[in-house]
């Protein structure tokens, strides 16, 4: 396991926002580091968080599809805007898919640093 950590507020531009690194995670780590993210975010007030999540290399297997929908789901109304990135076109199908039965808006981006900048620029 990576000796550095997966959930942490940063800053950008002046803005708070929640990063989510699931990069590389196997199905176990997944579920220990969507259970931490969790654990913050529904101490937030409702509609106020900035999420950043990295899925690149997340191992996709039909449980960490489950586990992932019912996280996006359950955590919703405490979000304003999430942005994701790292995602291979074979995962894009699959995430798009979850997100859409989650009723989310998740916004994709190529790069960390866009997917930041797109972020702060959301208003809450």
């Amino acid at each position: 396991m990576p000796n550095f950590t997966r959930v942490m507020f940063i800053r950008h531009k002046q803005k708070e926002i929640l990063q989510l690194d699931f990069s590389e995670c196997s199905y176990e780590e997944l579920v220990a580091q969507i259970t931490k993210a969790r654990d913050i975010i529904i101490q937030q007030p409702p509609n106020s968080l900035r999420v950043i999540t990295n899925l690149t290399n997340l191992r996709i297997n039909k449980d960490s599809v489950k586990v992932l929908k019912e996280y996006i789901h359950l955590n919703k109304p405490f979000i304003l805007a999430s942005a994701v990135f790292g995602i291979s076109s074979q995962t894009k199908v699959l995430f798009d898919t979850v997100t859409a039965l989650a009723h989310r808006d998740i916004h994709l981006f190529d790069s960390e640093e866009t997917a930041k900048d797109w972020l702060t620029e959301q208003k809450g």
